[in-house]
């Protein structure tokens, strides 16, 4: 709903993962990836392409991110938020 409010008034947003995109769940748990493929195909992928920027705290959760579901095209940034 906040994707559709934001893309008809053309707001940019940002969005933070919190490791929804790690691939660990792909490795194992297979039938959870699935399903989760079957939603994120039809939501966020959507959510996350027309993002200003998807959030990583680190370089490596950002290459981790490439790898969980082969359609992801994202404005990838590393912030320092969350680390000291």
């Amino acid at each position: 709903g906040t994707w559709r409010a934001l893309a008809k008034k053309k707001i940019p947003y940002f969005i933070f993962t919190h490791g929804m995109l790690d691939p660990w769940f792909k490795k194992n748990y297979p039938l959870k990836h699935l399903k989760k493929w079957l939603y994120w195909t039809w939501g966020e992928y959507r959510v996350l392409r027309d993002a200003k920027a998807v959030l990583f705290t680190c370089e490596e959760e950002k290459i981790l991110a490439r790898q969980s579901f082969w359609l992801y095209k994202a404005n990838e940034v590393v912030t320092a938020f969350g680390t000291a």
